[in-house]
């Protein structure tokens, strides 16, 4: 029951996220994982693990996972960070390799080594602006503007989409700024999808 539990927080999560075992198996993919994988670009599944279309990167990754697997401690290096190039031409996938120390009990019967994360900078991200607007006591101008932000949108380029000035824009910005008690789009942007992964 708490692997179950743990899939469903996993599926919540905005990024992809597998789980490989100690001989490169693989042991859990979220459905946003599943859906990157299903595409193929530039990043897939084998018979032989995960690889990347880019021969250097792909290189990059194994040696990662090698050095992890060889040294699985509390102490292991966070692991690799690596931009994925597509061969569609879309932003490229930003990957991240991370171990998984053996006293992780909720993870215990599945037994994972390694903690592949994946984020697709080209997908907007499905944000509610009700919920913005009950989580932050935003308006709904606010909220729609938030909304563009964590979609991927600059300042200037959510201003013309809304049809305002940039000025406006950038007065609504700093408006937002106060109530959520962030102080850049960056910080902004964590807070927000960090929040809704817990109450969506």
């Amino acid at each position: 029951m708490k692997e179950e539990a743990f899939t469903r927080l996993l599926d919540r999560i905005p990024g992809g996220v597998l789980l490989l075992d100690d001989r490169r198996l693989l042991l859990y993919a979220n459905r946003q994982a599943e859906e990157i994988l299903r595409r193929g670009d530039g990043i897939q599944w084998t018979k032989s693990g995960l690889k990347l279309s880019n021969i250097a990167d792909d290189q990059r990754l194994q040696a990662s996972i090698d050095l992890l697997l060889g040294s699985r401690s509390s102490e292991t290096p966070v692991g690799l960070i690596l931009n994925i190039k597509r061969p569609s031409g879309m932003r490229p996938y930003v990957l991240q390799v991370l171990p998984v120390g053996k006293e992780q009990a909720v993870l215990s019967s599945w037994r994972p080594a390694i903690c592949v994360l994946l984020a697709d900078p080209q997908a907007e991200a499905r944000v509610s602006e009700q919920q913005l607007q009950s989580a932050f006591n935003l308006t709904r101008a606010e909220a729609r503007l938030t909304a563009l932000l964590v979609s991927g949108y600059d300042l200037n380029s959510a201003a013309s989409k809304l049809g305002v000035k940039y000025s406006t824009a950038r007065a609504r910005l700093a408006e937002i700024f106060q109530k959520t008690q962030t102080h850049r789009q960056s910080e902004l942007i964590r807070l927000v999808l960090s929040v809704l992964a817990v109450i969506r």
